[in-house]
């Protein structure tokens, strides 16, 4: 069993409210859910850079509208191809160091978008949504 400590904290009238409404939204006591908000604005992120790390951590005070946005946020078509470009390329004949260090940031910006991405959506479906059409469609 997982030792607990207790903490009194004064919430303002409407912030209780809005942890009451989505406690009983998600059958939860307004004490689960408070230190399952808690979680979620405190994730492990010991592994990313300390920028992105902050990041991710700041997701879980956003919006419904404001996740939905990020869920559905993708690179951009001009880096995307670029990335294919210097993909192709490196396989072909190489890339200059140049070249190299651009397909990696490229590559650091692809990480990022598909990391704010899936917390995104984990935080949706966590509040209550139905992320089904986030997901990529499988052929049948």
């Amino acid at each position: 069993m997982q030792a607990t400590q207790r903490v009194t904290v004064q919430l303002p009238a409407t912030l209780y409210r809005q942890v009451q409404d989505r406690a009983r939204r998600l059958h939860r006591s307004v004490e689960g859910e408070v230190v399952a908000l808690l979680a979620a604005a405190l994730p492990t992120l010991d592994d990313l850079p300390a920028p992105l790390a902050d990041e991710m951590a700041q997701l879980v005070f956003l919006s419904d509208a404001e996740l939905w946005r990020t869920a559905r946020s993708e690179l951009s078509l001009a880096d995307n191809e670029r990335m294919q470009e210097l993909a192709y390329k490196r396989q072909r004949v190489g890339l200059s160091r140049r070249e190299e260090e651009e397909a990696d940031e490229l590559l650091v910006r692809y990480d990022r978008s598909m990391l704010l991405h899936a917390q995104s959506m984990a935080l949706l479906k966590e509040r209550g949504h139905d992320i089904s059409l986030l997901l990529p469609s499988v052929p049948q």
